[in-house]
């Protein structure tokens, strides 16, 4: 009875035991945070930049703007980049990276450029990301479609200098709308 009992122990252990090698661990990260750098970024902006020029267009009307850093709600400018979150498992299950090559030079001392997570299937939000090491660059591309309309939007920023968001939408029997913002960081 007492090795029953034993060998029974010993099965469930090496159940959770396997069973917890494939999962991931609690804070983990598969790709790069990317609501966690721009929360990081957020606070680096408003101490180390005095203001933004921002470029608005909407379907070709224009308004220009230039703005003190304490005036702009980031968490707002920037919750595209916020909600981009490509380690839920969704997005982990369903994405791959991709090293950017390297550059044209022999000498295998140079870091790699930067790389790609590209979505493995196409109903995704997020299609790709791309992660620039020098200087720190990220582009996301998201496509949405539905029965009554389909979305492009690409956003990019770059460290220390500016970011961009472009987007189009073209309702199906409707008209398009198209959409760029841009903003250049002030010391």
């Amino acid at each position: 009875m007492k090795n029953l009992k034993s060998i029974y122990l010993l099965v469930v252990i090496c159940f959770f035991v396997l069973y917890g090698c494939g999962k991931k661990k609690q804070g983990e990260k598969f790709f790069f945070d990317i609501p966690g750098y721009f929360k990081h970024e957020i606070e680096y902006i408003k101490t180390n930049f005095s203001s933004v020029s921002k470029i608005s267009v909407y379907n070709g009307d224009t308004s220009q703007q230039q703005l003190k850093v304490n005036e702009v709600n980031w968490e707002k400018e920037f919750a595209l980049f916020l909600k981009s979150d490509i380690n839920k498992p969704l997005y982990v299950a369903n994405m791959h990276k991709v090293d950017w090559p390297l550059p044209l030079q022999v000498d295998s001392s140079v870091e790699k450029q930067g790389y790609s997570v590209v979505a493995n299937n196409k109903n995704l939000d997020i299609q790709e990301v791309g992660i620039g090491k020098i200087p720190q660059t990220i582009e996301i591309i998201i496509r949405k479609s539905n029965l009554l309309s389909e979305t492009l939007i690409k956003a990019n920023y770059m460290k220390d200098s500016a970011y961009s968001i472009l987007g189009e939408q073209h309702l199906k029997g409707f008209s398009n709308n198209t959409f760029l913002i841009t903003g250049k960081l002030n010391k």
